[in-house]
This record gives C-alpha cells, structure tokens and sequence, in this order.
C-alpha cells in the first residue's frame, strides 16, 4: 500500500533561515509527514490523525518548536518556490558545543534522499551551515519513536551517515552526524 505519491525531484535549491510567513506551506508538510511517519509523541491515542483538533494540535506543536529552539532552517525547490525540508536546532544540549536538530522532515511530495543526490547533498548542507551559524562543532540528534523504527535507523545510518552514541534509557537512538566538509 503506498501511503504518498512521491512526484518530485529536488533539483536546485536554497537554504533560508525560517520566517513565520513560511509557516502555513510548513505545518501542511508536518501534518502529512506525521501521518507517514507517526512521531510518538505527537501522536494522540485520543485523536484521529484526521481530525481538525488533531491538526490544530499539531499546529500548536509546530509553533512551540520553532518558538523553543535557537535555528530553524528551510530547504527551498527554486524550481517550484517551495519548501522541501524544515530542519528545527537547538544548542548546549548534549555538550557546551553541540546543537541537536530536534526534528528535520521533507515534503512527501518528493522523492527520498537515497533516490535524490541533490535532496541528500541539501541536507549536508543544512548541517553544515547549523554548525556554521551556531558555532557548533558536533549535531546530534534523539531519534523519537515512529511506525518501523528499526528500519528508520537503519536508513539513517545508511543515508546520512550518523554513527550511534547511546540509547538513552527509553530505548531512543543518539547519534551523531559527521562532518560533511
């Protein structure tokens, strides 16, 4: 069963600094990348993933992140003007030089970062512009449950490479991303 028609190929892009005016076109890829990929602690047992409380209490979720944390950063498809990944960091959380990306999600409109050599390339950049902007040396990330979390973490360490830290006393994988330079 496929859940999403992936249609697109990220071709040419940029990476901007997030803007509440990019907020809209945001939330509507964060609720169909949540109903892909079922983030546990956004998702409410109480709730139908379908429901209009269940997309406004995303919505407060958005905002809170980006709200919370020091960087948010947007890929954009120059070729369609619109936004292909969100990526969400904050600083000092690990170690005095660190930033976490708190959660980094593409538009399911596009095809995977394995099948797109451009779209993977965007996410090297985004991390290494997080360490430039941040003056961070290391990024690591809590991987949060979600539906197939084995194979999640397999692809991450296939397609991007992050190597395993620990796993933190709720069973969620810490890892690091390399350097890309």
């Amino acid at each position: 069963m496929i859940l999403h028609k992936k249609t697109f190929n990220l071709k040419n892009y940029t990476i901007v600094n997030f803007d509440w005016s990019f907020f809209p076109e945001v939330l509507n890829i964060f609720k169909k990348f949540q109903k892909i990929a079922k983030i546990s602690p956004l998702l409410s047992k109480k709730l139908d993933l379908d429901s209009p409380i269940y997309e406004e209490y995303l919505a407060e979720e958005l905002k809170t992140l980006i709200n919370k944390h020091e960087k948010t950063l947007l890929t954009i498809d120059l070729e369609r003007n619109r936004v292909f990944a969100v990526y969400i960091f904050s600083t000092n959380v690990l170690t005095d030089n660190s930033a976490e990306l708190q959660i980094g999600f593409k538009d399911p409109d596009y095809n995977g970062w394995i099948s797109n050599e451009v779209g993977l390339q965007s996410h090297k950049d985004i991390i290494k512009r997080c360490r430039k902007d941040l003056g961070k040396k290391d990024i690591y990330s809590v991987l949060m449950h979600r539906d197939k979390y084995d194979s999640y973490i397999k692809y991450m360490s296939k397609c991007f490479g992050v190597k395993l830290i620990k796993v933190d006393q709720l069973g969620r994988h810490i890892v690091e991303y390399p350097n890309y330079e």
